[in-house]
């Protein structure tokens, strides 16, 4: 844990206004490549649709950074009715192997609005058909006032956008997609024990019958990787079974013998048997699965999923705990979590309101409160965003280091904090480390100037009234040259 965030600087006239701006640090070199989200969200805020496929053809990961208030391209290109971006985007994303349209179509921005929202409510009619053509499920999502883009169209009177959605809800796609949705992140329900060639030791495990099962693999110990149609081995059926007796005999004939390699062996979906075993919430067999092969605990199946992802979005914080202690010393540890949903655990953790289990990871994976979710913001910006107040003081707390690290949209946590709308997290900014009221985004902006553009008008009362902001502070320029007075009149106008 890193301590100390400074004192306050730049609260009087006759002292230096100190800033804080993501270039001048070169722990954020990672961000500051010349081509990153902060250029991209530029250019799509500004309607440069051309310099945005042109970024995204060398860096398509970018496409899902959110801005402040969670807006990815495609919600800005939607929003303005910029069609011809719109449907490059669709067609560059179908073209990609790397990352997922259906994702992309789906992200929502912090009132819980996804692109096709944003074209619906400013009336974008061709926008709107073909978002909705290139993924009907978009329709049936409801944002934070409770409203599906299918409402908004018949609002709107949009016949062929409705057309398209009622044409997918009547031929009962909606709820297949539904139940899709969740395969997607869980654990494929058919690939379970009740569809595995009863063999002779198939049938040992499910009864029970472990000498019988041992002595057939002292014969022959290939048995142990040998897979049914469904990908599943002896190590799948030993985790689905009822008891630990098998699995327990399995795991302890492995370490003598030296083949705990097996564990690691996925079925069709790259399922291990750590997975079901989480899956299951079954802390026995975890721990027994994790003492044959402990890297399975960050290995990911054909999604990426890990057991430890699985663990924290059960919400169970023994088997988190039980994998992130069993499993921190080895040597392979951070290899195996190089993958992006390991980045985003603390997120998932946050997400979910579990303050203890991210305690139990930064405590013990301290790295990731560096890791970034897919819109390229940290955990303390996340937290932030979202006002979740708990989460955002804790992090403060023991990471208040954290609340100096650029996101790569080029904004800082506090930032979020205001484009989020949320007065008590700013007030927790300003307790904790008072300094990050001073600074600056990659477009100049301070504070003020992002309550001003994004409507903040409790956040802006609180700032200008509550704090003592200095002269220099009230009338600094962003890169435009323009003060938050300037974006004021602006408005008015």
């Amino acid at each position: 844990m890193d301590t100390g965030c400074g004192a306050l600087v730049g609260t009087s006239d006759d002292v230096k206004l100190t800033l804080k701006n993501p270039r001048d640090d070169d722990n954020n070199s990672d961000i500051d490549d010349g081509r990153d989200g902060a250029e991209l969200l530029a250019a799509a805020e500004e309607g440069l649709g051309e310099d945005v496929m042109s970024i995204l053809r060398k860096n398509p990961g970018l496409i899902r950074t959110g801005d402040l208030v969670g807006n990815t391209v495609l919600h800005m290109a939607a929003r303005d009715s910029d069609n011809v971006t719109v449907c490059n985007l669709i067609a560059f994303l179908e073209e990609r192997q790397d990352v997922d349209l259906k994702d992309v179509l789906e992200d929502v921005n912090v009132d819980g609005d996804t692109a096709l929202h944003l074209a619906l409510k400013n009336g974008h009619r061709k926008v709107a058909y073909h978002l909705i053509k290139a993924n009907k499920w978009t329709g049936f999502i409801y944002n934070n006032d409770g409203i599906t883009p299918y409402k908004l169209a018949e609002k709107a009177g949009f016949s062929e956008v409705c057309q398209l959605s009622a044409i997918f809800l009547r031929g009962g796609a909606l709820d297949a997609d539904a139940r899709m949705q969740q395969v997607r992140m869980d654990l494929i329900s058919d690939s379970r024990s009740i569809h595995i060639q009863w063999t002779e030791l198939y049938k040992a495990i499910k009864e029970g019958e472990e000498d019988v099962l041992i002595t057939r693999l002292r014969r022959d110990g290939k048995e142990l990787w040998h897979k049914d149609r469904y990908g599943n081995t002896l190590l799948h059926a030993a985790a689905t079974a009822f008891g630990i007796g098998p699995l327990s005999k399995l795991v302890q004939f492995m370490i003598r013998n030296g083949l705990t390699d097996a564990a690691l062996l996925g079925d069709r979906h790259g399922n291990t048997a750590l997975h079901f075993a989480t899956g299951d919430g079954d802390l026995a067999k975890a721990t027994c699965l994790i003492e044959a092969a402990p890297m399975t605990v960050y290995q990911g199946n054909h999604k990426g999923v890990s057991p430890l992802y699985l663990a924290v979005k059960y919400w169970n914080e023994d088997l988190v705990k039980l994998m992130v202690t069993q499993s921190c010393l080895h040597p392979w540890k951070s290899e195996m979590r190089l993958h992006p949903k390991h980045a985003t655990l603390a997120h998932l953790a946050i997400k979910d309101r579990s303050l203890g289990t991210l305690n139990i990871l930064l405590e013990h994976l301290s790295e990731l409160i560096k890791g970034t979710n897919e819109k390229g913001w940290r955990p303390l910006s996340y937290a932030a965003n979202k006002g979740y107040l708990d989460e955002v003081t804790y992090l403060l707390t023991n990471f208040p280091k954290s609340a100096e690290e650029c996101d790569q949209d080029g904004t800082f946590p506090v930032h979020k904090a205001v484009g989020g709308g949320h007065v008590s997290i700013i007030k927790a900014f300003y307790e904790h480390c008072p300094q990050t009221m001073h600074h600056i985004d990659k477009k100049g902006r301070n504070v003020l100037h992002i309550a001003v553009r994004y409507g903040r008008d409790d956040i802006f009362t609180y700032l200008t009234k509550e704090l003592k902001m200095n002269h220099s502070f009230m009338n600094l320029k962003d890169n435009k040259g323009k003060t938050f007075m300037d974006y004021t009149e602006e408005l008015k106008n």
